[in-house]
């Protein structure tokens, strides 16, 4: 029995802090927005970096001739590391749109400001201009 209270304890406390940690603060989240826009734009760059490779290596490929045995092995190999890059790419790509998903979580706290007509157009606002100035400051874009 004494188990079970510490439990329910444990639980009521979790619950609590579970529910007074996501803040609907505009200027907070727009910060948070801004923070998870810039990882996206490095994200970004890595890819372009991965896509100039390969291309580096197709310009290579063109080079070779299929004809000539001793080439073959080599386009092969080229053929295998694109892969590998666009498999890298898509890794990416897929981390782009869990930010993307957890920026559109963020957002959905404007529908905490619904006390009146103007309460979620003015928390758009501001948080569009903390995410602005966010972006302006911190990104490298």
């Amino acid at each position: 029995m004494k188990n079970l209270k510490i439990l329910v304890y444990l639980l009521v406390i979790n619950l609590f802090f579970l529910t007074s940690c996501g803040s609907s603060d505009p200027d907070k989240n727009g910060v948070k927005a801004g923070k998870l826009l810039c990882e996206i734009y490095e994200i970004e760059e890595e890819i372009n970096d991965l896509e100039d490779e390969i291309d580096d290596f197709y310009d290579d490929y063109n080079d070779f001739d299929w004809d000539v045995k001793s080439d073959r092995k080599e386009m092969a190999d080229i053929q295998k590391e694109v892969f590998k890059l666009r498999e890298q790419i898509l890794d990416h790509q897929i981390e782009i749109e869990k930010i993307r998903m957890d920026i559109r979580k963020i957002e959905l706290k404007s529908f905490d400001a619904i006390d009146s007509d103007d309460d979620r157009e003015q928390w758009i606002d501001d948080y569009d201009d903390a995410q602005d100035d966010y972006i302006d400051d911190n990104c490298d874009n």
